[in-house]
């Protein structure tokens, strides 16, 4: 919101000529899997034309396919966009790593660099797979699977390969043929089950089960813990359970068709608390929808919140023998990194961390902040905010900090918290600069802010190495945070033709962090996450966002596989209302997936800060605006923020979700003012 950083900020001379350079291509891709490589790429030297990109897959120096990013996406719409279906013969499901690199080519010809890369994100969609290409009756591969308890070429039931396809075969009433994962195959929390299935002979009481987290032996009680999908090809029902301690509670369900066509199944758990579960069910050899068969399931009340395997069977309860297959099956792992947070319901705002405006180079202060938020709740979020970047780091202002001095102010805060935390405390740090301080030419600020992303990235996975080094027994987690506004001093406004505008720029330094984070994560380093702790300029409901941006663009710099997530300003009324239309928008244009759906880990707010310059009076707000210009109703406490955000989400199946933190900001280097 306007006001959260205070300075006066130089004018810029008018450029009375200018040149257009040979700028380089700009673009994101949003997602990288064994279905789709999709995201978008527009070069300001073509006016508007689209942009060629070739896709390279698994370090091949010759492109797997050359694409023209024509395709229309967005509100307003805007055709740069692509999306490719990797096809078969790329064997992308074969249990082990891919990496994608997405190129632009450059437009006029640069010969030095004609491709320039987009992003190359790795991919590590499959934990398990299964084509079950074995001979006729034979077992399933035991490296894979435990189908003990079923005889092989047995009369009463059977887990075998015919034809080319998993088989279950249950002669008898109330037997079950079962697998589930080998004792060897890690047990997952995050997880996503696709697969085909089909009934060969539907009636009597024949139920397919496909469960995830699963828990417990094959033999004896087929699951203990976990979720489970039950298809009932006799009823077309298809319910889904929570199973505790062998008691299923069922909290969804949904009729579907099955007859003995076979069909696609893609079902997903993830997170803890709550846990949220996916359904997607449709015809084999037609195009997957975009949608979930139902909305996904928010379980609150008592979720199965350990790892677990993955477990398919089939059970029949009548006397007629029954038969179904299963076939090209993959387990998915989903890496979230803030998937665990807590899930307070609205009306009990969970205790605030303080996030600081770091306006001092001061170790000791950054320490006894730590502390202070070791002391105030046990699981907390925080944003450092080091304001406008500069090319060694971050600058506030008048003070200069360079990157090694930053690192140590954050570790100074880590170390603070867990020499006053308790056993099995948790702190998220999430390192944060502005949007802004793009320096050089109008033609180099979008190459400049992408430079910079990527420098920031590092950093952040500089410093969340050593604190793990340094705390390896504790739950802490560094990210990044990112300043998304779009007003004059901060991203700035969009101007056409510009390639140094807001939302340009802003998509620039995102690429260069997701680029250089994902470098990190193929070389073995931590995962990592940015926060948008920015706000939604004039959106709607309150009007149309400001200074030409759309929600498009506050959208697409706050979520996607980039592990982006939203930490935004609630600093007074219709804030709250402006990111729940934004998390709607989204998924009414790109579809209701993990990727469109915004993840919004909390809400801050600026009561304190708010206080300390009532108090202060700097100099750099003339004592006549300091009213107006912090608390003209953008003031509310941080219970009120968080509360106003959990209710306006929770209004809503698109955007209903766990908020679990809440913080409120204040300048580190003055005195607190806490009335």
């Amino acid at each position: 919101m306007p006001g959260q950083q205070l300075g006066v900020r130089g004018r810029v001379p008018a450029e009375e000529s200018f040149t257009a350079p040979n700028w380089t291509p700009l673009g994101m891709v949003e997602e990288a899997s064994a279905t789709h490589v999709r995201g978008w790429v527009s070069d300001t030297n073509l006016n508007g034309a689209a942009t060629t990109v070739k896709v390279y897959v698994d370090g091949s120096s010759t492109p797997a396919v050359t694409l023209t990013a024509n395709l229309s996406r967005g509100n307003p719409s805007v055709n740069n966009g692509f999306d490719w279906t990797p096809p078969s013969t790329l064997n992308l499901t074969n249990g082990t790593q891919h990496s994608f690199v997405v190129k632009a080519i450059d437009y006029p010809s640069n010969p030095s660099n004609p491709e320039v890369v987009i992003s190359n994100p790795l991919t590590t969609f499959v934990q398990m797979d299964d084509s079950f290409t074995g001979s006729d009756n034979t077992d399933w591969s035991t490296v894979k699977w435990n189908t003990s308890g079923n005889t092989l070429g047995g009369t009463v039931r059977d887990v075998d390969i015919l034809s080319g396809q998993g088989r279950f075969y249950v002669a008898n009433a109330t037997q079950d043929a079962q697998a589930k994962q080998a004792t060897g195959e890690p047990a997952v929390l995050n997880s996503e089950a696709v697969m085909s299935l089909r009934f060969a002979d539907p009636g009597d009481s024949a139920k397919m089960k496909v469960a995830l987290r699963g828990a417990s032996n094959v033999s004896g009680s087929w699951m203990s813990d976990g979720y489970q999908l039950e298809m009932r090809s006799y009823s077309n029902l298809v319910k889904v359970y929570r199973v505790v301690g062998t008691v299923r509670t069922e909290i969804g369900g949904f009729t579907y068709t099955f007859g003995t066509a076979t069909h696609r199944l893609r079902f997903k758990v993830i997170g803890t608390n709550p846990t949220t579960v996916s359904v997607k069910m449709w015809p084999a050899g037609t195009t997957e929808p975009t949608s979930w068969t139902i909305p996904p399931i928010v379980d609150s009340t008592a979720p199965v919140t350990a790892p677990g395997k993955l477990f398919v069977s089939l059970t029949n309860g009548g006397g007629t023998p029954r038969t179904a297959y299963v076939d090209d099956l993959s387990l998915i792992r989903l890496n979230n990194t803030i998937d665990d947070e807590p899930n307070n319901p609205a009306g009990t705002a969970p205790p605030n961390s303080i996030s600081r405006y770091v306006d001092t180079a001061d170790p000791q202060k950054l320490h006894d902040a730590g502390a202070e938020d070791a002391a105030a709740a046990f699981r907390v979020m925080t944003v450092l905010d080091f304001g406008d970047q500069n090319i060694d780091g971050a600058h506030w202002y008048s003070l200069g900090l360079s990157g090694d001095t930053i690192k140590s102010l954050a570790k100074q805060y880590i170390d603070g918290f867990y020499n006053a935390a308790a056993s099995g405390q948790q702190v998220t740090v999430a390192l944060g600069v502005s949007c802004s301080g793009y320096t050089g030419s109008r033609a180099d600020k979008r190459q400049n802010a992408r430079d910079k992303g990527a420098i920031w990235a590092q950093l952040v996975s500089d410093v969340y190495t050593t604190a793990r080094a340094d705390h390896p027994n504790t739950q802490v987690r560094v990210g990044g945070a990112y300043d998304v506004e779009s007003e004059a001093g901060f991203c700035g406004p969009r101007v056409s033709g510009n390639p140094g505008d807001g939302p340009s720029t802003a998509a620039a330094w995102v690429a260069g962090f997701d680029e250089k984070q994902t470098s990190i994560s193929m070389n073995g380093g931590l995962p990592l996450f940015y926060a948008n702790f920015g706000s939604a300029n004039g959106c709607p409901p309150a009007g149309s966002c400001s200074d030409g941006w759309t929600q498009e663009d506050y959208w697409s710099l706050s979520t996607g596989p980039r592990s982006a997530v939203g930490y935004p300003e609630i600093y007074g009324t219709s804030n709250d209302e402006q990111w729940q239309q934004i998390g709607i928008y989204g998924v009414d244009q790109h579809g209701d997936n993990q990727d469109t759906r915004i993840d919004f880990v909390g809400a801050m707010t600026q009561r304190q800060a708010c206080l300390q310059d009532r108090r202060d009076n700097p100099d750099h707000v003339p004592a006549d605006q300091i009213q107006t210009h912090y608390c003209n109703g953008t003031d509310q406490d941080a219970p009120t923020g968080w509360n106003a955000l959990k209710n306006t989400l929770e209004s809503n199946q698109k955007t209903a979700q766990p908020v679990g933190f809440s913080t409120d900001i204040m300048w580190l280097g003055r005195a607190p003012q806490l009335g």
